[in-house]
């Protein structure tokens, strides 16, 4: 091949490469702005209908307890959708999802269960919402900020001082928690025989909880003194995280009883 012609072959080369890169930055802003219009979409319905306006339709009932009343029509799109999540001050604002037996389907699958790379928040399959002292959250570290795309900001202990409550609506109940930590951690190997957070889902003996506390207190990336009790309540949200292979960050937040003139129940 001459000299020009391998000048022009390479030239032709980098701008397909060009085209590509603007293709999938293009998708990417696609996928973002759907899943965020379908997000403002579900705020509206949930702020709209107040507990004198219990929605259309007939009371939902999942178990034994009620559904809330600005829930109802959400539950009705999709009856994967668990909760809501709110971080006030920040941009987390988002429906929560949990699909049985599966951690993998809304890692990039929206509300709509359209295909999207953002995915959802998603509480781990492993929760059992109504009986668990530990709620696990899943979501992605999107460098756009969206889903968890700006935990790591509280790092920073100033910013973390501002925003120190995590809401967390259930179906059925709502509830604030105060955040005692922040911390780096890492998904391990089966065999390594270490204190996997992801699989915490709540104590079963005060050893198990020993060990839960231990991790928190140990890894804690911010100065705080928090008492943990075994029997307290607990919510952790999770993100991908680069300090290591397969690294985590970890926000823990915490409805107990040592801080409870913290915590408000937020409206």
């Amino acid at each position: 091949m001459g000299k020009n012609k391998r000048s022009l072959f390479f030239i032709l080369l980098f701008v397909v490469f060009l085209l590509i890169g603007f293709s999938n930055a293009y998708d990417r802003k696609k996928q973002t702005d759907i899943m965020k219009e379908k997000v403002e979409e579900l705020k509206e319905v949930k702020e709209e209908i107040t507990l004198e306006n219990n929605g259309s339709g007939e009371d939902e009932i999942v178990s034994d307890k009620p559904i809330l009343a600005e829930y109802k029509d959400i539950y009705q799109e999709n009856k994967d959708f668990i909760g809501w999540l709110s971080i006030p001050g920040t941009a987390i604002d988002y429906p929560v999802m949990q699909k049985p037996d599966d951690n993998e389907y809304y890692l990039n699958h929206d509300f709509d269960h359209n295909e999207n790379i953002n995915g959802a928040l998603m509480l781990d399959k492993a929760n059992n919402i109504e009986e668990d002292t530990n709620l696990i959250i899943h979501g992605h570290n999107m460098k756009s900020g969206e889903m968890f795309g700006g935990l790591d900001l509280f790092m920073d202990e100033e910013y973390l001082k501002e925003r120190p409550i995590i809401n967390f609506d259930s179906l059925y109940e709502k509830r604030s928690y105060k955040i005692i930590a922040v911390i780096h951690s890492q998904v391990y190997k089966k065999s390594d025989d270490v204190f996997k957070y992801y699989h915490y889902t709540g104590a079963n003996s005060q050893e198990e909880f020993d060990e839960f506390r231990d991790f928190v207190k140990n890894n804690n990336l911010i100065e705080n003194k928090v008492d943990m009790e075994y029997g307290d309540e607990f919510i952790t949200l999770s993100t991908c995280a680069y300090h290591v292979e397969n690294g985590r960050l970890v926000i823990v937040g915490g409805l107990t009883p040592n801080n409870s003139d913290n915590l408000e129940k937020h409206p």
